[in-house]
């Protein structure tokens, strides 16, 4: 599978297009922290990208990407 993608990116000439973009993570959970507003339970990113980090907001999160995880793992089985 992984030469077939190397073939791919090198056939469409995606090389700089497919490198890792860095340390955006980090410079993303920096920025959020930097940026905090403990009182409004909110972040802003970027200078206008609001998020809202409210104990309602996070679990509703958690549990939407738990409920996605496990969506992928039962799709995965089913692959097999």
């Amino acid at each position: 599978m992984q030469e077939f993608i190397v073939q791919i990116t090198n056939k469409h000439k995606w090389k700089e297009f497919s490198q890792s973009p860095g340390n955006f993570v980090l410079d993303f959970i920096t920025k959020f922290y930097q940026n905090m507003n403990k009182e409004k339970n909110e972040s802003i990113v970027k200078g206008k990208k609001k998020i809202d980090f409210s104990p309602e907001k996070s679990m509703r999160f958690l549990i939407f990407n738990l409920w996605m995880t496990m969506r992928h793992k039962s799709f995965l089985r089913l692959q097999t």
